[in-house]
């Protein structure tokens, strides 16, 4: 794929069928949106996301790089209709394999293990934990009060804290961001107000109601009231106020699907500040305004390439 042109030309690459080889083909882009495109896919060698189109998912990685130049590799793979594929297993299903937990003219447990609720006898090679159970019941004194059988659903008696597991500390003045699937959240505050400035966070996976921590390998040091925003592949946080009272003019780019983190560059940063905005155009993050580590007001800014790990300031003249 060539990129950087005057005129655009499309479509870039139409993914193939799966299984099937096709002659490589190219494509043009003017520079702004070669950038984006460019952030969809991480470093060389490494697989992009998973895209989710209409008729099926892609998962591109990039084979070579030259200035204004990418050699790309697409994998696409079809979605499968639902009759299709119900028409492949329906016959292998057979509802009479399921053991019903009841039936229609039983009554339910008593979850307060008040009178005696009867269960259909179950198999007992499916259900050890509730034969042994009805034994020790059994072998019970008239008037002991029983226990509920619901409780032989789980023989060890135990919770699973499920989602509680990777839950992240308790923070404020911490940062979120959509990527499209998960939310990551990271930095900000320690909940018990002690001054400690977390560099940690979690991704939380709101389909599978599940959290999972962020590396702090590389990680930017812990901070709050900083900034941070999603380029289609990468969390990039800057700025903020850390420990023994100082700003930050430093950030990271943050990689979900290797969990890894590299640093921003510092080279023609902002000046260090908290509380500042930043915003993504598509190609850069901009960042402005905030406060530097003595609680003066700024108004400068910059604008930042992640590709390319350089800024460049923002005017000040007839700036807010």
């Amino acid at each position: 794929m060539a990129g950087r042109a005057e005129q655009p030309r499309v479509p870039l690459v139409q993914p193939p069928a799966r299984g099937l080889r096709e002659r490589p083909s190219s494509g043009r882009l003017e520079p702004a949106a070669f950038d984006r495109w460019r952030l969809r896919i991480p470093r060389i060698g490494e697989p992009g996301p998973v895209v989710e189109q209409r008729e099926g998912f892609v998962v591109q990685v990039i084979l070579g790089e030259a200035p204004g130049e990418l050699r790309v590799a697409s994998f696409y793979v079809p979605k499968t209709p639902w009759d299709v594929w119900w028409s492949e297993v329906s016959e292998q299903l057979d509802e009479r394999t399921v053991s019903a937990v009841s039936l229609a003219s039983e009554p339910l447990a008593d979850p307060a293990g008040q009178g005696s609720p009867s269960f259909p006898d179950p198999d007992p090679a499916l259900s050890p934990a509730l034969e042994t159970h009805r034994s020790a019941l059994s072998e019970r004194p008239s008037g002991t009060k029983q226990e509920s059988p619901v409780s032989a659903s789980l023989p060890d008696d135990t919770w699973d804290n499920g989602t509680l597991d990777d839950l992240p500390d308790p923070r404020a003045s911490h940062t979120a961001v959509w990527t499209g699937s998960v939310m990551i959240v990271w930095g900000g505050q320690d909940g018990d107000n002690t001054g400690v400035y977390l560099n940690a966070g979690g991704r939380y996976d709101p389909a599978t109601d599940t959290w999972t921590s962020t590396s702090r390998m590389n990680a930017p040091l812990g901070r709050r009231a900083h900034t941070a925003i999603w380029t289609g592949s990468r969390m990039v946080i800057w700025g903020g106020f850390g420990a023994e009272a100082a700003a930050f003019d430093s950030g990271g780019q943050y990689d979900p699907l290797t969990d890894s983190w590299i640093p921003t560059s510092t080279m023609g940063a902002p000046l260090a500040r908290s509380g500042h905005t930043a915003v993504w155009t598509g190609s850069r993050m901009i960042v402005w305004g905030g406060i530097d580590s003595l609680s003066k007001q700024l108004q400068t800014g910059g604008r930042y390439d992640p590709v390319s790990d350089t800024w460049t300031p923002t005017a000040t003249n007839k700036a807010p």
